[in-house]
């Protein structure tokens, strides 16, 4: 069992990277009263009106106000003082607003999947919840009106998009108005409301199936602590402009937009996976939160780029020869990559993957180009963040080394090292709802969380991860093979879209090592009058390369084309779960 050590020089090596004192936070109701006073006139949120056409901001003071209203009149005027209120929306400030007036000083905030289907599993959710109130987005009306019949226990539905009370939805944005009136009489219910921050304050539920997802318990200590830890570690700065992604249901997205209100950094909204391009250049943000499906995407099409202008030296030279341009001046750097960066907006200056693991030739790219990259290793249970990778401190494929606060140990270690990665501090949750026996599965007497995640610790320190437990493969000669060693590798060959490890033999005890593999239809048709070998030749022959890359049990035996991506949750990880050989 590795125990990491007491990390005195990690958190030494942090403080140089932080821009000011970064001050405590007890709970989330600080980031609402400090930061929306310390930071008043400057934007917090940019949305995008559907009217102008234009990004438009809402201030520090703005959602100061809207937030205490909201609280406000949820606590005074609908009595839900204490009570458990689901947000179902698309990512939106109205969602921060609701998350932040639920918290604060209301009750618990259960966020819900927004993509989650069919509504029965909505119902199904918040049944185990025990929601008495649902905000939701117009988008959502529909599917709420639909499933809230046979939901005794809500009381109140809320809709952000009604500006007047409309059949069984009261309208948000009145509750707002009805809260200031409140105020202004002098109702201090919400605004001073004690928190008590290791109470439970949001309620998660896991991307499993939904009979099988487990309702994760987070206090306010949990997260604050979180974005405490993360925040004194990165070079965040005061008017920083940040894009929003990923789904503000996951506590990956949730988290980050929390801890950029907290540093003073605004948080420009997605319109939509087919508006991102545009978004980027009309928002320029300075940090980019997101996951390496997104990532690898747009590093394909950056370099295809560079091949159709005739620049295919230069984007050799950024995947296989990076050496050959970190010798470059800076300025020399500045102008050949500026193309590049602007693919990003132009202002980019700092990257954070996470939610699923990034391939080391992703790293390279962003180094390469210039462009800081910051990958973190977190689960729900963990509010999320473990680890931490900053690009001055390169170690292929780790994820880093803990942040302040945060405990490592693998359990069990084999010969070579690998073993189940554990960890423990003031981030790992309070339990699983209504279910005590499966928290204590993973969740020991001395705080210590198995997180299920199978790796090892290097020589320098650095965490690295295999994959997960139930994903191994146990060979019939006892060797372990984890599917994360050898998918990353697939990413090297732009016609493979994505490629997955398990078992062909779908039979216990006689595993064997195979490929599912989907192609990327368009780069192939591209390539087909260059390369005449029909598509398995190919991909036989991208195999034969990767397994000369690996050990000799880990060969690859055998493989399948499917002509659909895998199913994939919202944040682009794949449920393999859903995938059989057999399919």
């Amino acid at each position: 069992m590795y125990l990491w050590p007491i990390f005195i020089k990690q958190t030494e090596n942090m403080s140089r990277r932080i821009s000011g004192i970064i001050r405590e936070l007890d709970s989330l109701k600080d980031i609402l009263t400090y930061s929306c006073r310390k930071y008043a006139d400057m934007p917090a949120f940019y949305e995008k009106n559907t009217d102008s056409g234009k990004y438009e901001s809402v201030t520090f003071k703005e959602l100061y106000d809207y937030t205490t209203a909201l609280g406000t009149a949820l606590c005074s005027a609908l009595n839900l003082k204490g009570k458990r209120i689901a947000v179902i929306s698309e990512n939106r400030y109205q969602w921060n607003m609701s998350f932040l007036a639920i918290t604060c000083g209301t009750g618990v905030v259960v966020p819900i999947d927004r993509a989650l289907f069919p509504a029965t599993d909505v119902a199904n959710l918040l049944t185990k919840a025990q929601c008495e109130a649902i905000i939701f987005s117009g988008s959502k009306k529909e599917m709420v009106e639909e499933i809230a019949p046979g939901l005794p226990f809500v009381k109140h539905l809320i809709c952000m998009d009604e500006v007047e009370e409309m059949g069984n939805s009261l309208s948000f944005w009145q509750l707002i108005e009805k809260g200031k009136a409140l105020i202004a009489g002098g109702d201090r219910t919400f605004i001073d409301a004690e928190i008590n921050n290791k109470e439970l304050a949001i309620l998660l539920f896991t991307s499993g199936t939904t009979a099988g997802a487990k309702g994760v318990m987070l206090s306010h200590h949990n997260v604050a602590s979180n974005i405490h830890s993360f925040s004194s570690g990165v070079d965040f700065r005061e008017g920083d402009v940040t894009y929003s992604l990923l789904p503000l249901h996951h506590i990956y997205e949730c988290m980050m937009e929390l801890m950029f209100l907290y540093v003073g950094a605004s948080v420009a909204v997605c319109e939509g996976l087919r508006f991102i391009p545009d978004n980027l250049e009309e928002i320029k943000p300075d940090i980019l939160v997101t996951v390496p499906a997104f990532l690898e995407k747009i590093i394909k099409k950056i370099l295809y780029i560079l091949e159709k202008e005739g620049k295919k030296e230069v984007a050799d030279m950024i995947c296989n020869h990076p050496e050959k341009l970190s010798g470059l001046p800076a300025e020399e750097r500045e102008i050949l990559f500026a193309g590049i960066r602007d693919n990003f907006g132009g202002n980019i200056r700092l990257v954070i993957s996470g939610a699923a693991p990034l391939n080391d030739k992703s790293r390279e790219f962003f180094q390469t180009v210039g462009i800081s990259i910051l990958v973190g290793y977190g689960l729900t249970e963990t509010s999320p963040a473990n680890t931490l990778y900053h690009n001055d401190e390169f170690s292929p494929v780790s994820v880093g080394k803990p942040i302040p606060g945060v405990q490592v140990k693998i359990a069990d270690p084999g010969v070579d090292g690998n073993g189940e990665i554990c960890v423990k501090g003031p981030h790992v949750m309070l339990g699983y709802l209504d279910d005590e026996e499966a928290t204590k599965q993973v969740l020991d007497s001395e705080g210590w969380f198995a997180t299920g995640d199978m790796g090892f610790i290097d020589p320098e320190g650095f965490l690295h991860i295999n994959g997960r437990k139930k994903e191994m493969l146990v060979l019939p000669n006892g060797k372990k093979v984890f599917p994360q060693d050898i998918e990353p590798l697939f990413s090297a060959y732009p016609v493979i879209k994505e490629a997955i490890i398990c078992d062909m033999s779908d039979q216990p005890g006689k595993e064997k090592v195979g490929a599912l593999v989907v192609i990327d239809e368009d780069y192939y048709a591209n390539i087909a009058n260059d390369d005449q070998r029909d598509i398995k030749a190919l991909i036989n022959g991208i195999i034969g390369e990767i397994n000369e890359k690996i050990a000799k049990y880990k060969k690859i035996q055998g493989f399948k084309i499917r002509k659909e991506e895998f199913p994939k949750t919202t944040t682009s990880k794949i449920k393999r779960h859903l995938i059989k050989w057999t399919d």
